[in-house]
């Protein structure tokens, strides 16, 4: 055999072994944290770009934990107490902008979260949150929301107990809120 014939075929043959490690691993790693469809996205490219390679160097695969909602408040309440509605305003789901245009959004915003902090308190299991129908009479289900037991604090009072919704964009929590006069559409 001709040496360079027998070097692509060990080179070959060390790919699929690592292919083979990779898919293994990847198949055999635990995670109780669930998956939602970024991670999954995530997950699949890792995989793919695992077995595209031809090192026989084993790779390794960190995913992030999904964004808890406890985490999603600290970062809303900073950016509240912050003034930073840019922020805010990315954080929103899309539902919310469709329905009352970003530039509705933002005056609402603005007017009002410096002056409130949202506490946690517990959250539900996902399911169906129909925000539309709340608003006009529009339906707009958005699924597996996850309904979140919040204090809501304006100033010093005792708070008020609310649920709010929280829904995974890309990855990330999003909030609801009503920011005034539904658009036609």
């Amino acid at each position: 055999m001709r040496p360079l014939r027998l070097a692509g075929l060990v080179l070959t043959g060390l790919g699929l072994f690592s292919m083979a490690v990779g898919i293994v691993g990847v198949l055999t790693e635990e995670d109780d944290a669930p998956l939602d469809a970024a991670a999954t996205s995530e997950t699949t490219t890792s995989v793919a770009a695992e077995v595209t390679t031809t090192s026989a160097a084993p790779s390794t695969t960190t995913t992030e934990a999904p964004e808890t909602p406890q985490e999603f408040y600290a970062l809303w309440n900073e950016a509240a107490a912050g003034d930073d509605v840019d922020t805010l305003i990315a954080r929103l789901h899309p539902g919310v902008l469709e329905f009352y245009g970003e530039e509705q959004c933002r005056g609402h915003v603005g007017r009002f979260a410096a002056s409130i902090r949202i506490e946690f308190v517990s959250v539900g299991e996902p399911k169906d949150y129909d925000y539309g129908s709340e608003r006009e009479n529009r339906p707009y289900v958005v699924e597996d929301a996850l309904p979140v037991d919040v204090v809501v604090h304006r100033g010093d009072d005792g708070g008020t107990e609310q649920v709010a919704h929280l829904a995974r964009v890309d990855g990330q929590l999003r909030w609801f809120t009503d920011c005034g006069d539904v658009l036609d559409g």
